[in-house]
């Protein structure tokens, strides 16, 4: 193998530390998101109590990694209501816990949230390293590190405490691995195959569709010639070379996954696992898609999703490699002289396989969920990156990065999860296609109070989609009717005669995801926000409108 260049590293350091820096922004403007105290709770639950059986709905290794740094502090333990831990109220758990106390929050969020970063940064180093092997050419594994460094989406999925930036991390990781130990079988590899099968398992149930991707690209592999260590042509010899890597490499992701529940709780993953197969069993779902609020899940969601959500330069570069002459063939990703084999199943086949299979599954809550296929995008841009004869073109290919840098650093530096790009325009029309963790998951508070510290504002409306407190941030506010686990009391009321009155409304609000018909904000159509903070709220002046305010006094 050859020696990486000292330049390289250099660079490489550079689009990890770029990425970090957005991170560490994103993680001081935005509040926590939806499940995110549920999450860290149940986290600090497995470490303090051995069990597994708060959020059962998500397997526990992220959630375990999250919640290291407060644990090891050992100032903030946990220490739930009673009552609230025989019912195995999370939600209660989650908010008594992470706002129960002053500080808490600020002491434990960040730390557990940079933890998750990890993963991000995981997927910047691997998929520029697998470039540069795939298409044995440096420039192209820097293209594509440079394109996830610079992916708002994967910031920002990496920067709350999501499990979607771990399961990316380690499918991915288990893509790569798999490929290599089909060049060249080693204990080693079939080792860290395992491992990795296994923490994917346990960091996400989804992780089952990408290991369906894998194996049907595996199956692929040795249908059209690969093997596993066997030099006969015949297919049931290939067929048989794969079987005992198989059956180790399930023992170890078996062990692996059973360690994530400390061993006696292994037979939670298959609760949790059944939770989600009977998910629309615990009530209808909701999903906002290009003006529709629906109950039921469409096959055109990711198609649309993904090309709204990925920068522009991004979008051009990966149809550049998909359609670009004289290149080297996705279907032969290395020379044939290294391989001797046609590898393309292994890296073309498991973003494809999961990708159709979590559309088929409905779940549209954002692009996070296909967030393990984004990597491969940027992998792919590569093919056109090692047309070396045209020297034309990699100045075209340099322009076309710095401008997909500039995008996604410029419109939303602060707030990534809440990135589309320039095809759509600003929040004004992202709001009328995509809801939920695309655009508004919650984290607008600490931006609702700079606004109105700055305002002078002490009082206002607010419908906020969420379950963090705003009382907890200093927000005094008069709650709007809306969707919310927990059941809070009113705790403010606008004065009449306040010189401002100042409405304060989510995205998710708007666009009515969770409202009840007499609860919806049709009525605010025509009226002109006086700012939008975070990318996700929406502020009214209503002052002067009697009717809104007539409006709020009724609700």
């Amino acid at each position: 193998m050859k020696r990486i260049p000292i330049w390289l590293l250099a660079i490489q350091v550079l689009f990890v530390g770029a990425f970090w820096f957005h991170g560490e922004l994103f993680i001081a403007h935005n509040g926590p998101t939806f499940d995110e105290a549920v999450h860290l709770t149940a986290g600090h639950s497995y470490w303090t109590t051995g069990q597994f059986r708060m959020n059962v709905e998500d397997p526990p290794v992220p959630k375990l990694l999250w919640a290291l740094p407060g644990v090891l502090a050992e100032r903030d333990r946990f220490q739930p209501d009673p009552l609230a831990w025989e019912r195995n109220d999370q939600w209660r758990m989650g908010n008594d816990f992470l706002f129960g106390e002053a500080g808490r929050m600020e002491r434990l969020l960040a730390p557990a949230r940079r933890m998750n970063m990890i993963f991000g940064v995981g997927v910047v180093l691997l998929v520029g390293w697998w470039g540069r092997r795939l298409w044995d050419s440096p420039l192209a594994g820097l293209i594509a590190s440079q394109l996830a460094a610079f992916d708002p989406t994967l910031v920002a999925m990496s920067a709350i405490l999501s499990t979607d930036a771990a399961l990316t991390f380690f499918t991915f990781l288990s893509a790569y691995l798999i490929w290599e130990y089909a060049a060249k079988p080693s204990n080693w590899l079939m080792i860290a195959i395992g491992i990795s099968i296994g923490l994917a398992l346990g960091s996400k149930f989804s992780a089952v569709f990408a290991l369906i991707g894998l194996a049907v690209g595996v199956f692929v592999y040795l249908l059209t010639g690969g093997s596993f260590g066997a030099t006969t042509i015949n297919l049931r010899a290939r067929l048989a070379s794969a079987l005992t890597p198989t059956v180790r490499i399930t023992i170890m992701a078996l062990i692996t996954l059973a360690a994530g529940y400390f061993f006696v709780h292994f037979p939670e993953w298959g609760r949790g696992f059944k939770v989600q197969l009977t998910r629309a069993e615990h009530g209808d779902p909701h999903y906002f898609f290009l003006g529709d609020v629906r109950s039921t899940g469409t096959l055109w969601y990711f198609l649309v999703a993904i090309p709204l959500k990925l920068p522009i330069g991004s979008l051009v570069l990966f149809a550049m490699a998909v359609i670009v002459p004289r290149a080297p063939s996705p279907l032969a990703p290395l020379p044939p002289g290294e391989r001797g084999t046609r590898m393309w199943p292994l890296v073309v086949l498991p973003p494809l396989v999961f990708l159709t299979l979590i559309t088929i599954s409905g779940v549209n809550l954002g692009i996070r969920v296909a967030l393990p296929v984004l990597p491969y995008i940027w992998l792919t841009v590569g093919r056109f990156i090692v047309v070396g004869q045209y020297r034309i073109l990699r100045l075209i290919i340099t322009a076309i990065c710095l401008l997909s840098m500039t995008q996604a650093w410029a419109k939303y530096t602060h707030y990534p999860l809440s990135f589309f790009n320039d095809a759509v325009g600003g929040p004004e029309q992202a709001v009328k296609l995509l809801g939920d963790s695309n655009l508004d998951w919650g984290q607008g508070l600490p931006a609702i109070r700079n606004w109105m510290q700055r305002e002078g504002v002490p009082h206002i409306y607010l419908g906020m989609h969420g379950e963090a407190p705003p009382e907890y941030f200093g927000i005094r506010h008069q709650r709007l009717p809306g969707y919310q686990i927990l059941e809070r009391p009113p705790v403010d009321h606008v004065p009449a005669n306040a010189p401002r009155h100042i409405l304060m409304v989510s995205a998710t609000h708007l666009q009515g995801i969770y409202l009840k018909p007499d609860e919806r904000l049709d009525w605010l159509a025509g009226r002109q926000p006086i700012a939008i903070l975070a990318a996700s709220v929406w502020v009214y002046d209503i002052t002067n409108d009697a009717e809104a305010r007539a409006r709020l006094a009724i609700k």
